[in-house]
């Protein structure tokens, strides 16, 4: 080990490409592969030697940049903002399956698909959890999934699934902003919650058109400016990693 530790080169002869998976046998690797094994794990600990493709992790092209609309448990316990950016990779994305498109985000021209964040850590309250709603209440999403086909039965409401034991859940679309989600679920809240109202029990096509009308781009983007809601987007970003899923 001496002597190949002293021959190691300064950089590495292959990069690090990630999981690797030996299909061989271990007496079947070449002198070379057990040199290029070496020199790694040499260099391993090395703070001096640095890959050369930069943010190799967030620009990979399995992955897309999301949103992360955060439940009242994980603002409450983790001091969370309430739109957090993250990354989600395609591995993600393939073991969530299909997830549900908006019909709200549909209207405003730009679709999203909403999946559950699997960690069920906040669908039980946590001990000592005192609050007067449960920590995997998320106000925001069964408004961004209220169902806006006048001809279904559950006009104005969100499917059962996006009422309950909702956590944290992913918003992806490509090249997502944090405030592109926050101001559909504004908007959905506290600028379209009161119209459906008034229409929720009206047999009336051309009162339900009238609403979906008012279910703009540019609609939405005046009503986010007048009423001034300064939503707190903060700036972190989270990479959803594939663990345990």
């Amino acid at each position: 080990m001496a002597s190949v530790r002293a021959s190691c080169a300064s950089t590495l002869s292959h990069e690090y490409r990630g999981p690797m998976l030996a299909h061989e046998d271990y007496a079947d690797i070449t002198l070379a592969d057990f040199r290029h094994l070496v020199d790694y794990l040499i260099s391993y600990q090395n703070t001096q030697i640095r890959e050369s493709v930069p943010d190799r992790l967030h620009h990979a092209p399995t992955t897309v940049r999301g949103v992360e609309i955060c439940c009242h448990g994980e603002i409450q316990l983790h001091g969370s903002e309430p739109f957090v950016s993250v990354d989600i990779t395609r591995a993600n994305r393939i073991s969530l399956g299909r997830g549900s498109i908006s019909p709200i985000s549909v209207r405003l021209g730009m679709p999203i698909r909403l999946w559950k964040d699997p960690d069920t850590g906040f669908l039980y309250d946590p001990p000592g959890w005192e609050e007067g709603i449960t920590a995997d209440s998320n106000y925001n999403v069964p408004f961004l999934m209220t169902e806006t086909d006048p001809s279904k039965y559950d006009w104005c409401w969100a499917p059962m699934y996006w009422q309950s034991e909702i956590g944290n859940v992913w918003a992806v679309r490509e090249d997502l902003a944090v405030k592109d989600v926050a101001m559909m679920c504004h908007f959905a809240s506290y600028g379209l919650q009161r119209m459906f109202e008034d229409v929720m029990e009206s047999n009336s096509l051309v009162n339900k058109q009238r609403v979906l009308d008012f279910i703009t781009w540019d609609n939405m983007v005046a009503h986010w400016e007048e009423t001034g809601k300064q939503e707190s987007l903060g700036s972190g970003r989270r990479l959803i990693s594939t663990k345990g899923l």
